[in-house]
Protein backbone atom coordinates (compact mmCIF):
# COMPACT_ATOMS: atom_id res chain seq x y z
CA UNK A 1 0.00 0.00 0.00
CA UNK A 2 1.64 3.42 -1.20
CA UNK A 3 1.57 6.58 1.64
CA UNK A 4 -0.92 8.25 -0.70
CA UNK A 5 -3.19 4.81 -0.44
CA UNK A 6 -2.93 4.76 3.58
CA UNK A 7 -3.07 8.47 4.22
CA UNK A 8 -6.33 8.43 1.74
CA UNK A 9 -7.74 5.28 4.19
CA UNK A 10 -7.27 6.52 7.47
CA UNK A 11 -7.47 10.32 7.08
CA UNK A 12 -10.12 11.33 4.27
CA UNK A 13 -13.15 9.92 5.04
CA UNK A 14 -13.40 13.23 7.50
CA UNK A 15 -11.74 15.79 8.77
CA UNK A 16 -10.25 15.60 12.19
CA UNK A 17 -8.43 18.28 14.01
CA UNK A 18 -4.90 18.31 14.93
CA UNK A 19 -5.86 17.11 18.59
CA UNK A 20 -7.67 14.01 17.07
CA UNK A 21 -4.89 13.12 15.08
CA UNK A 22 -2.37 13.52 17.08
CA UNK A 23 -0.20 14.38 14.43
CA UNK A 24 2.66 17.09 14.43
CA UNK A 25 3.60 17.19 10.94
CA UNK A 26 -0.39 16.82 9.71
CA UNK A 27 -0.94 18.58 6.20
CA UNK A 28 -1.80 22.13 5.91
CA UNK A 29 -5.35 22.77 5.75
CA UNK A 30 -6.79 25.16 3.24
CA UNK A 31 -10.62 26.42 3.13
CA UNK A 32 -11.66 27.92 -0.17
CA UNK A 33 -14.88 29.48 0.87
CA UNK A 34 -17.69 31.12 -2.09
CA UNK A 35 -20.99 32.90 -1.50
CA UNK A 36 -22.16 29.25 -0.73
CA UNK A 37 -20.57 29.88 2.76
CA UNK A 38 -22.85 32.65 3.62
CA UNK A 39 -25.92 30.96 2.68
CA UNK A 40 -25.52 27.67 4.85
CA UNK A 41 -25.24 30.02 7.40
CA UNK A 42 -28.99 31.78 6.58
CA UNK A 43 -27.33 34.63 5.34
CA UNK A 44 -29.15 36.29 2.22
CA UNK A 45 -25.75 37.55 0.27
CA UNK A 46 -27.06 36.34 -3.14
CA UNK A 47 -27.01 38.86 -6.22
CA UNK A 48 -30.99 38.34 -6.46
CA UNK A 49 -31.06 39.22 -2.47
CA UNK A 50 -29.39 42.27 -2.99
CA UNK A 51 -31.69 43.63 -5.89
CA UNK A 52 -34.94 43.00 -4.08
CA UNK A 53 -33.41 45.32 -1.17
CA UNK A 54 -32.41 47.86 -3.80
CA UNK A 55 -36.11 47.69 -4.70
CA UNK A 56 -36.80 47.65 -1.33
CA UNK A 57 -34.77 50.63 -0.23
CA UNK A 58 -36.15 52.89 -3.87
CA UNK A 59 -40.07 51.68 -2.67
CA UNK A 60 -39.33 52.91 0.93
CA UNK A 61 -37.94 55.97 -0.08
CA UNK A 62 -40.29 57.39 -2.31
CA UNK A 63 -43.34 56.18 -0.24
CA UNK A 64 -44.35 58.96 2.51
CA UNK A 65 -42.48 58.03 5.90
CA UNK A 66 -44.81 59.80 8.14
CA UNK A 67 -43.60 60.61 11.79
CA UNK A 68 -43.38 57.67 14.72
CA UNK A 69 -43.00 54.92 11.41
CA UNK A 70 -39.77 52.64 12.00
CA UNK A 71 -37.77 51.73 9.40
CA UNK A 72 -39.57 48.12 9.64
CA UNK A 73 -42.93 49.15 9.39
CA UNK A 74 -41.73 51.74 6.38
CA UNK A 75 -40.05 48.39 4.38
CA UNK A 76 -43.01 45.95 5.13
CA UNK A 77 -45.45 48.16 3.54
CA UNK A 78 -42.64 48.62 0.50
CA UNK A 79 -42.81 45.17 0.50
CA UNK A 80 -46.25 44.60 0.04
CA UNK A 81 -46.59 47.44 -2.39
CA UNK A 82 -44.18 45.45 -4.82
CA UNK A 83 -45.26 41.97 -3.77
CA UNK A 84 -48.73 42.59 -5.46
CA UNK A 85 -49.60 40.31 -8.31
CA UNK A 86 -46.46 38.21 -7.44
CA UNK A 87 -47.51 34.89 -8.96
CA UNK A 88 -45.05 32.86 -7.65
CA UNK A 89 -45.76 31.72 -3.77
CA UNK A 90 -42.17 30.85 -2.91
CA UNK A 91 -40.74 33.60 -4.07
CA UNK A 92 -42.96 35.72 -2.44
CA UNK A 93 -42.33 33.96 0.65
CA UNK A 94 -38.59 34.17 0.25
CA UNK A 95 -38.81 38.14 -0.24
CA UNK A 96 -41.11 38.26 2.52
CA UNK A 97 -38.35 36.63 5.19
CA UNK A 98 -35.81 38.66 3.76
CA UNK A 99 -37.23 41.85 4.18
CA UNK A 100 -38.05 41.21 8.08
CA UNK A 101 -34.02 40.12 8.09
CA UNK A 102 -33.55 43.29 6.09
CA UNK A 103 -35.73 45.59 7.96
CA UNK A 104 -34.50 44.59 10.96
CA UNK A 105 -30.77 44.88 10.42
CA UNK A 106 -31.50 48.14 8.79
CA UNK A 107 -33.31 49.63 11.96
CA UNK A 108 -30.12 48.73 13.85
CA UNK A 109 -27.27 50.89 11.81
CA UNK A 110 -30.09 53.88 12.60
CA UNK A 111 -29.91 53.36 16.23
CA UNK A 112 -33.60 54.42 18.36
CA UNK A 113 -34.05 56.61 15.73
CA UNK A 114 -37.88 56.76 13.94
CA UNK A 115 -37.86 57.72 9.92
CA UNK A 116 -39.89 60.66 9.63
CA UNK A 117 -38.05 61.58 6.57
CA UNK A 118 -36.72 58.68 4.14
CA UNK A 119 -33.83 56.85 4.50
CA UNK A 120 -31.84 58.80 2.16
CA UNK A 121 -31.26 61.34 4.82
CA UNK A 122 -29.61 59.48 7.39
CA UNK A 123 -26.06 58.85 7.36
CA UNK A 124 -24.82 56.01 4.71
CA UNK A 125 -28.19 55.36 3.56
CA UNK A 126 -27.47 58.55 1.38
CA UNK A 127 -24.23 57.10 0.23
CA UNK A 128 -26.55 53.53 -0.72
CA UNK A 129 -29.28 56.08 -2.48
CA UNK A 130 -26.80 57.79 -4.58
CA UNK A 131 -24.80 54.89 -5.64
CA UNK A 132 -28.01 52.76 -6.56
CA UNK A 133 -30.26 55.98 -8.28
CA UNK A 134 -30.02 56.28 -11.44
CA UNK A 135 -27.92 53.19 -11.63
CA UNK A 136 -27.94 51.71 -15.31
CA UNK A 137 -26.63 48.39 -13.92
CA UNK A 138 -28.96 47.70 -11.54
CA UNK A 139 -31.63 48.67 -13.71
CA UNK A 140 -30.32 46.33 -16.05
CA UNK A 141 -30.28 43.24 -13.80
CA UNK A 142 -33.45 44.24 -13.08
CA UNK A 143 -34.84 44.30 -15.95
CA UNK A 144 -33.22 40.87 -16.91
CA UNK A 145 -34.76 39.31 -13.64
CA UNK A 146 -38.15 40.50 -15.33
CA UNK A 147 -37.65 38.68 -18.32
CA UNK A 148 -36.84 35.08 -17.17
CA UNK A 149 -39.98 35.77 -14.75
CA UNK A 150 -41.78 36.16 -17.69
CA UNK A 151 -40.28 32.86 -19.46
CA UNK A 152 -40.56 30.95 -16.58
CA UNK A 153 -36.69 30.52 -15.82
CA UNK A 154 -34.98 30.19 -13.12
CA UNK A 155 -35.24 33.18 -10.95
CA UNK A 156 -31.14 33.77 -10.66
CA UNK A 157 -28.56 36.08 -11.68
CA UNK A 158 -25.54 36.62 -12.33
CA UNK A 159 -23.89 39.59 -12.28
CA UNK A 160 -20.41 38.95 -13.46
CA UNK A 161 -22.34 36.75 -16.30
CA UNK A 162 -23.90 39.19 -17.58
CA UNK A 163 -21.42 42.06 -17.55
CA UNK A 164 -19.67 38.96 -20.02
CA UNK A 165 -22.11 39.27 -21.97
CA UNK A 166 -22.72 42.71 -22.52
CA UNK A 167 -19.02 43.91 -23.49
CA UNK A 168 -18.89 40.17 -25.93
CA UNK A 169 -21.82 41.64 -27.75
CA UNK A 170 -19.87 45.43 -27.82
CA UNK A 171 -16.67 43.73 -29.33
CA UNK A 172 -18.78 41.88 -31.98
CA UNK A 173 -19.96 45.69 -33.53
CA UNK A 174 -17.07 46.16 -35.14
CA UNK A 175 -17.43 43.44 -37.61
CA UNK A 176 -21.27 43.65 -38.07
CA UNK A 177 -21.26 45.09 -41.68
CA UNK A 178 -24.97 44.49 -41.84
CA UNK A 179 -25.41 46.68 -39.15
CA UNK A 180 -22.94 49.77 -40.08
CA UNK A 181 -24.98 49.40 -43.69
CA UNK A 182 -28.73 50.22 -41.70
CA UNK A 183 -26.83 52.94 -39.29
CA UNK A 184 -25.59 54.73 -42.68
CA UNK A 185 -29.48 54.40 -44.03
CA UNK A 186 -31.19 55.28 -40.84
CA UNK A 187 -34.09 58.14 -40.46
CA UNK A 188 -35.23 59.20 -37.54
CA UNK A 189 -37.32 56.30 -35.51
CA UNK A 190 -36.72 54.18 -37.80
CA UNK A 191 -38.60 50.81 -36.71
CA UNK A 192 -36.68 48.22 -38.69
CA UNK A 193 -33.41 49.38 -37.21
CA UNK A 194 -34.79 49.70 -33.73
CA UNK A 195 -35.68 45.90 -33.70
CA UNK A 196 -32.48 44.80 -35.95
CA UNK A 197 -30.46 46.17 -33.08
CA UNK A 198 -33.03 44.90 -30.30
CA UNK A 199 -32.83 41.07 -31.71
CA UNK A 200 -29.06 40.92 -32.55
CA UNK A 201 -27.82 42.35 -29.52
CA UNK A 202 -30.71 42.25 -26.87
CA UNK A 203 -28.33 42.64 -23.62
CA UNK A 204 -26.29 45.28 -25.28
CA UNK A 205 -29.48 47.38 -26.37
CA UNK A 206 -31.10 47.03 -22.86
CA UNK A 207 -28.27 48.04 -20.97
CA UNK A 208 -27.65 51.04 -23.57
CA UNK A 209 -31.41 51.98 -23.28
CA UNK A 210 -30.87 52.49 -19.75
CA UNK A 211 -27.75 54.23 -20.05
CA UNK A 212 -29.14 56.40 -22.45
CA UNK A 213 -32.42 56.72 -20.52
CA UNK A 214 -30.64 58.31 -17.15
CA UNK A 215 -27.72 60.27 -18.79
CA UNK A 216 -29.56 61.91 -21.08
CA UNK A 217 -32.67 64.75 -20.96
CA UNK A 218 -34.47 64.14 -24.02
CA UNK A 219 -35.98 60.50 -24.77
CA UNK A 220 -37.16 61.40 -28.29
CA UNK A 221 -34.06 60.80 -30.11
CA UNK A 222 -33.13 57.59 -28.50
CA UNK A 223 -33.25 55.43 -31.58
CA UNK A 224 -31.09 58.60 -33.91
CA UNK A 225 -28.75 58.57 -30.70
CA UNK A 226 -28.22 54.71 -30.55
CA UNK A 227 -27.37 54.88 -34.17
CA UNK A 228 -24.97 56.86 -33.97
CA UNK A 229 -23.16 55.15 -31.16
CA UNK A 230 -23.49 51.49 -33.08
CA UNK A 231 -21.54 53.45 -36.11
CA UNK A 232 -18.85 55.18 -33.42
CA UNK A 233 -18.37 51.68 -31.67
CA UNK A 234 -16.76 50.25 -34.97
CA UNK A 235 -14.05 52.01 -33.70
CA UNK A 236 -14.13 51.48 -29.98
CA UNK A 237 -11.96 54.12 -28.82
CA UNK A 238 -15.21 56.63 -30.19
CA UNK A 239 -17.13 54.77 -27.55
CA UNK A 240 -15.37 55.78 -24.83
CA UNK A 241 -17.72 58.22 -23.27
CA UNK A 242 -20.41 55.03 -23.12
CA UNK A 243 -17.26 52.78 -22.06
CA UNK A 244 -16.16 54.95 -19.09
CA UNK A 245 -19.69 55.53 -17.86
CA UNK A 246 -20.25 51.68 -17.69
CA UNK A 247 -17.33 51.29 -15.51
CA UNK A 248 -17.89 54.47 -13.32
CA UNK A 249 -21.98 53.04 -12.68
CA UNK A 250 -20.45 49.40 -12.16
CA UNK A 251 -18.17 51.03 -9.50
CA UNK A 252 -20.87 52.68 -8.26
CA UNK A 253 -22.85 49.16 -8.14
CA UNK A 254 -19.87 47.78 -6.04
CA UNK A 255 -20.00 50.25 -3.37
CA UNK A 256 -23.53 49.65 -3.43
CA UNK A 257 -22.99 46.28 -2.49
CA UNK A 258 -20.20 47.10 -0.25
CA UNK A 259 -22.80 48.89 1.76
CA UNK A 260 -25.59 45.92 1.57
CA UNK A 261 -22.86 43.27 2.61
CA UNK A 262 -21.47 45.50 5.51
CA UNK A 263 -24.45 47.56 7.13
CA UNK A 264 -27.05 45.31 6.22
CA UNK A 265 -25.77 41.41 6.25
CA UNK A 266 -23.56 41.71 8.91
CA UNK A 267 -26.05 42.80 11.29
CA UNK A 268 -28.73 39.81 10.40
CA UNK A 269 -27.67 37.43 13.11
CA UNK A 270 -26.44 34.04 12.09
CA UNK A 271 -28.58 31.04 14.15
CA UNK A 272 -25.85 28.15 13.97
CA UNK A 273 -22.11 27.09 13.46
CA UNK A 274 -21.33 24.17 11.49
CA UNK A 275 -19.61 21.33 12.96
CA UNK A 276 -18.53 20.65 9.56
CA UNK A 277 -16.43 23.79 9.54
CA UNK A 278 -15.25 24.08 12.94
CA UNK A 279 -13.84 19.84 12.35
CA UNK A 280 -11.82 21.25 9.47
CA UNK A 281 -9.43 23.73 11.99
CA UNK A 282 -7.91 25.34 8.62
CA UNK A 283 -4.36 26.51 8.65
CA UNK A 284 -5.27 29.15 5.77
CA UNK A 285 -8.78 30.29 4.36
CA UNK A 286 -9.19 31.21 0.72
CA UNK A 287 -12.52 33.42 0.82
CA UNK A 288 -14.11 34.46 -2.58
CA UNK A 289 -16.54 36.54 0.07
CA UNK A 290 -16.84 39.81 0.42
CA UNK A 291 -17.80 39.01 3.95
CA UNK A 292 -16.44 38.35 6.89
CA UNK A 293 -18.34 35.53 8.17
CA UNK A 294 -15.75 33.27 8.77
CA UNK A 295 -13.35 35.21 10.44
CA UNK A 296 -16.40 36.31 12.81
CA UNK A 297 -17.56 33.26 13.47
CA UNK A 298 -14.83 30.61 13.70
CA UNK A 299 -11.64 32.48 14.35
CA UNK A 300 -10.54 32.43 18.26
CA UNK A 301 -8.19 34.67 19.13
CA UNK A 302 -5.49 32.30 19.62
CA UNK A 303 -5.84 30.49 16.33
CA UNK A 304 -3.35 31.02 14.00
CA UNK A 305 -5.00 31.10 10.74
CA UNK A 306 -4.27 33.90 7.55
CA UNK A 307 -7.21 34.50 5.55
CA UNK A 308 -7.23 35.41 2.08
CA UNK A 309 -9.80 38.14 1.02
CA UNK A 310 -8.53 37.92 -3.13
CA UNK A 311 -11.94 39.79 -4.18
CA UNK A 312 -11.76 42.40 -1.55
CA UNK A 313 -13.30 42.99 1.91
CA UNK A 314 -17.05 45.14 2.42
CA UNK A 315 -16.12 47.68 4.95
CA UNK A 316 -18.61 50.18 5.46
CA UNK A 317 -15.93 52.77 6.15
CA UNK A 318 -15.10 52.50 2.76
CA UNK A 319 -16.21 55.03 -0.14
CA UNK A 320 -16.09 54.66 -3.75
CA UNK A 321 -12.65 55.16 -4.47
CA UNK A 322 -11.39 52.84 -1.56
CA UNK A 323 -13.54 50.02 -1.92
CA UNK A 324 -11.47 47.33 -2.89
CA UNK A 325 -13.77 44.98 -3.96
CA UNK A 326 -13.28 43.08 -7.16
CA UNK A 327 -16.28 42.49 -9.19
CA UNK A 328 -15.91 41.68 -12.96
CA UNK A 329 -15.59 39.07 -15.44
CA UNK A 330 -13.37 36.05 -16.54
CA UNK A 331 -9.33 35.90 -15.49
CA UNK A 332 -7.94 35.36 -18.65
CA UNK A 333 -8.72 37.12 -21.89
CA UNK A 334 -10.07 34.72 -24.51
CA UNK A 335 -10.20 34.84 -27.85
CA UNK A 336 -12.92 36.25 -29.41
CA UNK A 337 -13.99 37.89 -26.23
CA UNK A 338 -12.11 41.05 -24.94
CA UNK A 339 -9.57 41.56 -27.58
CA UNK A 340 -6.41 42.75 -25.89
CA UNK A 341 -5.98 45.59 -28.09
CA UNK A 342 -9.16 47.22 -26.41
CA UNK A 343 -7.79 48.24 -23.03
CA UNK A 344 -10.82 50.18 -22.42
CA UNK A 345 -12.36 46.89 -21.67
CA UNK A 346 -9.60 45.43 -19.29
CA UNK A 347 -10.89 47.24 -16.09
CA UNK A 348 -13.75 45.19 -16.57
CA UNK A 349 -11.54 42.41 -16.06
CA UNK A 350 -11.07 40.45 -12.46
CA UNK A 351 -7.21 39.95 -12.56
CA UNK A 352 -6.65 43.44 -13.37
CA UNK A 353 -9.10 45.02 -10.89
CA UNK A 354 -7.28 42.81 -8.01
CA UNK A 355 -3.95 44.50 -9.50
CA UNK A 356 -5.50 48.09 -9.40
CA UNK A 357 -7.43 47.99 -6.38
CA UNK A 358 -4.32 45.61 -4.75
CA UNK A 359 -6.57 43.07 -3.22
CA UNK A 360 -4.93 40.80 -0.76
CA UNK A 361 -2.39 38.65 -2.25
CA UNK A 362 -1.15 36.24 0.15
CA UNK A 363 -2.13 33.37 -0.87
CA UNK A 364 1.04 33.71 -3.28
CA UNK A 365 3.20 33.62 0.00
CA UNK A 366 1.14 30.77 1.05
CA UNK A 367 1.72 28.69 -2.13
CA UNK A 368 5.28 29.52 -2.34
CA UNK A 369 6.12 28.18 1.00
CA UNK A 370 3.89 24.87 0.30
CA UNK A 371 6.02 24.79 -3.02
CA UNK A 372 9.42 24.43 -0.82
CA UNK A 373 7.25 22.16 1.56
CA UNK A 374 6.15 19.72 -1.64
CA UNK A 375 10.53 19.58 -2.62
CA UNK A 376 11.10 17.91 0.99
CA UNK A 377 11.82 14.20 1.07
CA UNK A 378 8.66 13.06 2.18
CA UNK A 379 8.25 11.17 -0.95
CA UNK A 380 4.15 10.97 -2.46
CA UNK A 381 2.74 11.63 1.07
CA UNK A 382 0.00 14.01 1.04
CA UNK A 383 1.14 17.49 2.75
CA UNK A 384 -1.56 19.75 1.08
CA UNK A 385 -5.30 19.56 2.20
CA UNK A 386 -7.95 21.52 0.62
CA UNK A 387 -11.70 21.87 1.49
CA UNK A 388 -13.81 23.80 -1.14
CA UNK A 389 -17.40 24.77 0.34
CA UNK A 390 -20.02 27.28 -0.96
CA UNK A 391 -17.90 27.64 -4.27
CA UNK A 392 -18.87 26.77 -7.52
CA UNK A 393 -15.51 26.05 -9.01
CA UNK A 394 -16.51 28.67 -11.60
CA UNK A 395 -13.81 29.20 -14.61
CA UNK A 396 -13.95 32.98 -13.85
CA UNK A 397 -11.71 32.09 -11.09
CA UNK A 398 -10.17 29.28 -12.41
CA UNK A 399 -5.89 30.66 -12.14
CA UNK A 400 -6.54 30.90 -8.74
CA UNK A 401 -8.44 27.29 -7.82
CA UNK A 402 -6.09 25.80 -10.66
CA UNK A 403 -2.92 26.94 -8.18
CA UNK A 404 -4.47 24.80 -5.32
CA UNK A 405 -6.55 21.84 -6.96
CA UNK A 406 -3.13 20.77 -9.35
CA UNK A 407 -0.86 20.74 -6.58
CA UNK A 408 1.29 17.72 -6.64
CA UNK A 409 0.74 16.72 -2.86
CA UNK A 410 -2.66 18.34 -2.20
CA UNK A 411 -5.77 16.50 -2.04
CA UNK A 412 -9.53 18.51 -2.76
CA UNK A 413 -12.74 17.73 -1.13
CA UNK A 414 -15.53 19.75 -2.55
CA UNK A 415 -18.57 20.13 -0.72
CA UNK A 416 -21.67 20.25 -2.13
CA UNK A 417 -25.81 20.70 -1.32
CA UNK A 418 -27.48 19.82 -3.93
CA UNK A 419 -27.03 16.88 -6.73
CA UNK A 420 -27.38 19.23 -9.65
CA UNK A 421 -24.46 21.68 -7.94
CA UNK A 422 -22.50 18.85 -7.91
CA UNK A 423 -23.02 18.35 -11.71
CA UNK A 424 -21.72 21.92 -12.12
CA UNK A 425 -19.09 21.93 -9.76
CA UNK A 426 -17.86 19.34 -12.00
CA UNK A 427 -18.17 20.66 -15.76
CA UNK A 428 -16.53 23.71 -13.76
CA UNK A 429 -13.61 21.73 -13.05
CA UNK A 430 -13.40 20.00 -16.22
CA UNK A 431 -12.78 23.38 -17.57
CA UNK A 432 -10.01 24.55 -15.55
CA UNK A 433 -8.32 20.86 -15.72
CA UNK A 434 -8.99 19.15 -18.13
CA UNK A 435 -11.08 15.75 -18.70
CA UNK A 436 -7.64 13.73 -18.64
CA UNK A 437 -6.03 15.06 -15.63
CA UNK A 438 -9.79 15.32 -14.13
CA UNK A 439 -10.44 11.51 -14.72
CA UNK A 440 -7.31 10.70 -13.24
CA UNK A 441 -7.64 12.75 -10.35
CA UNK A 442 -11.16 11.68 -8.87
CA UNK A 443 -10.89 8.25 -10.09
CA UNK A 444 -9.14 5.07 -8.17
CA UNK A 445 -8.12 3.98 -5.03
CA UNK A 446 -5.71 7.24 -4.62
CA UNK A 447 -7.60 9.62 -6.39
CA UNK A 448 -7.34 13.30 -5.26
CA UNK A 449 -10.23 14.81 -5.98
CA UNK A 450 -14.10 13.88 -4.03
CA UNK A 451 -16.92 15.26 -4.06
CA UNK A 452 -19.10 15.11 -0.65
CA UNK A 453 -22.51 15.82 0.39
CA UNK A 454 -22.56 18.70 2.81
CA UNK A 455 -25.70 17.94 4.14
CA UNK A 456 -24.54 14.24 5.07
CA UNK A 457 -21.28 15.07 5.82
CA UNK A 458 -22.97 17.59 8.52
CA UNK A 459 -25.21 15.07 10.05
CA UNK A 460 -21.93 13.17 10.76
CA UNK A 461 -19.92 16.03 12.46
CA UNK A 462 -22.91 16.78 15.08
CA UNK A 463 -23.28 12.94 15.26
CA UNK A 464 -19.18 13.00 16.51
CA UNK A 465 -19.77 15.78 18.50
CA UNK A 466 -22.91 14.45 20.56
CA UNK A 467 -20.72 11.09 21.34
CA UNK A 468 -19.96 11.23 24.88
CA UNK A 469 -16.00 11.75 25.69
CA UNK A 470 -13.60 9.47 26.17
Amino acid sequence: MSKFQAYHNAQWQQPKSPRESGRTDKPRRILIIGNGFDLAHGLPTTYISFLWFCELFCEANQAEVRTGKDVSDAMERAAKQLLRGEAVRTEAARKQNETALFAGAVAQTLGKRKTAAPLRQHGLWREFAEMTEKNPWIRYFLEQLSELKAQHKVNWIDFETEIAEVLRQLTLLPEDTELRTAVIQLKAKDEPFYYLIKNKYPKLYCLYDQWYKLTQESKDKEIAALGSFILSATKMADAKAFVEGLAEYLDRLTRALELFLSAVIRNIPVQKRLRLIEEIRPDYVLSFNYTDTFERLYLQEADQTDICYIHGKAEASHSTETCNMVLGTQETLQKGELPEEEPALLVFKKYYQRIFKNTDSQYLDWLRRLGKSNQSDRGDEVQLEVFVFGHSLDVTDHEVLRSFVYNAKCCTTVYYHIRPVMGTQIQNLLRIIGQKDMIQMSGGSERKIRFVDQNDAEAEAERRAAEPAV
